[in-house]
């Protein structure tokens, strides 16, 4: 996703933004956890959401765009630079 501005310079309002969908995000079923991760020498966004299945991913995404605490966040993005994929988890390693 791509930022309607340079959220790294206004870190603070990302993260109330961000906190407050969580919010949402954690009602629904399913929810596992989120990530956001940024590279910052393009501005380009990631924001990883881990579900129990791709139904619940699917109903949360359906339910999101008309969710209060979704409003700030969702007013954070630039929607022509800015793609959902549901993807499907072929590889995951954590440190031994």
């Amino acid at each position: 996703m791509r930022a309607a501005r340079r959220l790294d310079r206004d870190e603070e309002v990302l993260r109330s933004a961000v906190a407050k969908s969580t919010a949402f995000l954690r009602r629904q079923e399913g929810f596992v956890r989120r990530e956001l991760a940024v590279a910052g020498d393009t501005g380009q966004w990631a924001d990883i959401v881990y579900w129990t299945d791709l139904a619940a991913a699917q109903r949360a995404a359906a339910a999101f765009g008309d969710a209060p605490e979704a409003r700030d966040f969702l007013a954070l993005l630039d929607f022509q630079q800015t793609t959902l994929h549901h993807l499907r988890s072929v590889l995951s390693e954590d440190k031994a």
